[in-house]
């Protein structure tokens, strides 16, 4: 199969441009229309053709960034459509290098007729690309062209649901997802649908620290990810454990170190690493009490959970590894902007040596204290069904960015979600 998407349009710029400009933009999308935002602002048009959108957005004061890889093609929707408010990008998909570098933020992406041409192992990736230009409460377009690719010209099937999945990852939410639609030339075996994906905002600033910690924040390893995901599980699962005090509550580390480790089980005992090999072959954590875990389930380390003879021992050891870890890394090093703690953790102690090892509330405590912005503790209370599984995807992500090829996407994303607990 030929894979030059963009060689085609090159060539046919003339035909091309004529067809897209003989039907008029509420036409196409007359199902679109009814969701686009109220107020204009800035419009990323992805693989914008003849220009026709980004023209009707120009005539609505929309700013219009219009990204066209084909040259001859770009240049002849530069003439048709001469406007200060468009301004035409050489990009492409999956990377949109030169977008990224312009440091922007966009209200709306807008991406009509693209998504077939991008290949399916490319898909994941163009959709963090498209979702990290998005400024919170924005929302993306795309019409998705259901049938058969015409000849010389490379098309991949699309889904709505799978548009859904990605969007997911990247915490987009879906909007709606229309019914198909015939096509206005005539093509009988031709379907148009559009499908619409929201950035969720949640207008204090909760929502986009989250996601700018997930998504854009410097990650040396996964222990950021990790302990963002252990706050979120226990938001989940565990809430009334939190004490609040003014502008945050607290959260005790003995629980944040509990579930880290039942989230890291399986992924090291399967020896899947979770940094750079130049910063070492093992997690600081995973010392001779945590291999000394070896014989119990994650499943099994829960709070409450009482243990005895030697697993109470390494446990109450582990315990104590992980809780130094979290509070002398992440919790130092996920930050503000200004460099403040998002999450400021203070270890406390271990406890004391005993035949037993209950985790009860009182003995997770022991181990420290961590505090979590009020705002950022109602997020994840209200929102854990959109923030898991970015974590999930973004963990997945950098995992296989230190895992050898041969050991493929999907075991480790099978063990990402398993760690889940």
């Amino acid at each position: 199969m030929p894979t030059d998407t963009i060689g085609p349009y090159d060539c046919g710029f003339r035909e091309f441009a004529e067809a897209y400009e003989a039907f008029g933009f509420a036409d196409i999308h007359r199902d679109a229309v009814p969701f686009l935002p109220r107020i204009p602002g800035l419009v990323l048009d992805v693989g914008a053709g003849s220009g026709r959108d980004a023209a009707w957005f120009a005539e609505q004061v929309w700013d219009v960034l219009a990204v066209e890889p084909a040259a001859s093609l770009r240049a002849e929707a530069a003439r048709l459509h001469d406007s200060p408010r468009i301004r035409w990008l050489d990009d492409r998909l999956p990377a949109l290098a030169g977008v990224h570098r312009l440091g922007l933020a966009v209200d709306l992406v807008w991406l009509s007729g693209v998504w077939m041409h991008v290949a399916p192992e490319d898909r994941r990736r163009a959709m963090r690309k498209l979702a990290t230009l998005l400024r919170p409460g924005g929302r993306m377009v795309l019409t998705l062209r259901h049938g058969p690719a015409p000849d010389g010209r490379p098309m991949w099937p699309v889904d709505a649901h799978e548009v859904e999945r990605l969007g997911l990852e990247f915490g987009l939410a879906l909007r709606v997802a229309t019914e198909r639609r015939d096509d206005l030339q005539g093509r009988e075996d031709v379907r148009w649908q559009t499908v619409i994906l929201d950035l969720p905002d949640d207008g204090v600033g909760a929502l986009p620290l989250l996601r700018g910690v997930i998504l854009k924040q410097e990650k040396a390893a996964t222990y950021k990810l990790a302990l963002l995901r252990a706050i979120a599980r226990i938001a989940d699962a565990s809430p009334n454990v939190a004490r609040e005090a003014d502008e945050h509550v607290e959260l005790p580390l003995g629980l944040i170190a509990l579930y880290w480790i039942r989230m890291f089980k399986p992924l090291l005992d399967r020896g899947l690493p979770q940094m750079p090999e130049r910063l070492g072959a093992a997690p600081a954590f995973a010392r001779e009490s945590f291999r000394g875990l070896a014989a119990v389930a994650p499943h099994e380390l829960r709070p409450g959970a009482l243990f005895t003879t030697e697993t109470a021992a390494m446990l109450r050891r582990a315990l104590a590894d992980a809780a130094r870890t979290i509070a002398e890394m992440p919790a130092t090093h996920l930050t503000f902007a200004d460099d403040t703690p998002v999450f400021p953790t203070m270890y406390g102690r271990i406890p004391g040596r005993s035949d037993n090892f209950a985790a009860t509330e009182e003995t997770l405590w022991s181990y420290g204290t961590t505090r979590v912005p009020l705002t950022v503790w109602q997020a994840l209370r209200r929102m854990s069904a959109w923030i898991e599984p970015m974590l999930v995807a973004e963990w997945v992500r950098l995992t296989l960015g230190y895992v050898p090829p041969a050991v493929g996407e999907t075991p480790v994303m099978s063990l990402c979600g398993e760690s889940r607990g």
